[in-house]
């Protein structure tokens, strides 16, 4: 699909490569690249590769969102390149191939991982700039448009997932927040995980929430209250997807070493009844 910010995109495995064979003098400003060419003229500057971190489709299947990191090298130079750590966003339109949006705020602001609403129809990231407040952004996941943000000093960059009904997101880092998008407030906060989660995923009834960890660990919170029901060394590496069956009896995980488990909940479930813990 082409790019309203560069003309030319091939998607090959793991990189969005962008090649200006000519560019006009207003080059690349509006992602910090600074560029001086005669007015007219048009001039090769430079490859641009955005290489992939992180795609999400949504519910639908008609949008995604593409989280990738910029780096630019000019003609001649080899094969390094350079970059300035920012991630970028964008919004695409899967039925059109058009890029919906690039998302943003500020310049000086970096996100954290984004997540869709269950009706596919918000876009939520948590926003970080070096100082504070941090926020949770939320954006309309049809036009690209910023509808709101809801700050919150407690924030860490972590991961994100909506409720099943879309009006909580929880984001957790070593600690949990529930945000209530209806009121635009954060709510409730609890501790537990212990290490850093890395992934978050909620049970298709709702009532659950499965949080992976950077220890290999697994644990399971009531939604309703943030409610610890019991966890279990998993893997051996840093668990970093998670899944519910859309029975809720299974729940896939996947870990930094490209393993991946299948949990049987219903197992689990007897396990933890024995211990007083039911859900």
């Amino acid at each position: 699909p082409r790019s309203t910010l560069f003309p030319y995109t091939t998607l090959f495995r793991s990189e969005i490569l962008l090649h200006n064979p000519g560019y006009r003098d207003m080059g690349l400003r509006s992602i910090g690249i600074q560029t001086e060419t005669a007015t007219g003229r048009k001039t090769q500057l430079f490859w641009n590769f955005l290489t992939v971190t992180q795609i999400g489709v949504s519910p639908d299947g008609r949008r995604a969102f593409i989280r990738c990191m910029p780096w630019y090298r000019e003609p001649g130079r080899g094969q390094g390149g350079q970059g300035d750590g920012r991630l970028i966003v964008e919004l695409w339109d899967l039925v059109s191939g058009n890029r919906l949006a690039m998302l943003r705020v500020d310049e000086n602001r970096v996100f954290g991982q984004p997540a869709f609403s269950p009706d596919s129809r918000r876009l939520a990231m948590l926003g970080f700039n070096g100082s504070g407040p941090n926020d949770l952004y939320l954006w309309d996941a049809i036009t690209g448009k910023l509808t709101g943000a809801i700050p919150e000093p407690r924030i860490q960059n972590g991961p994100i997932v909506f409720s099943r009904d879309g009006n909580t997101v929880y984001s957790a880092d070593s600690d949990f927040l529930a945000f209530d998008i209806q009121a635009r407030r954060a709510g409730r906060f609890w501790k537990g995980h212990g290490e850093k989660v890395r992934c978050l995923a909620v049970s298709p009834d709702g009532r659950l929430l499965a949080s992976g960890g950077e220890d290999g660990t697994i644990r399971l919170w009531k939604t309703a209250d943030g409610t610890a029901l019991g966890g279990w060394d998993a893997q051996k590496s840093a668990v970093t997807a998670l899944a519910f069956s859309p029975s809720g009896t299974a729940l896939a995980s996947g870990t930094e070493d490209g393993s991946l488990r299948m949990w049987n909940l219903a197992g689990i479930r007897r396990q933890l009844s024995a211990l007083g813990l039911g859900f």
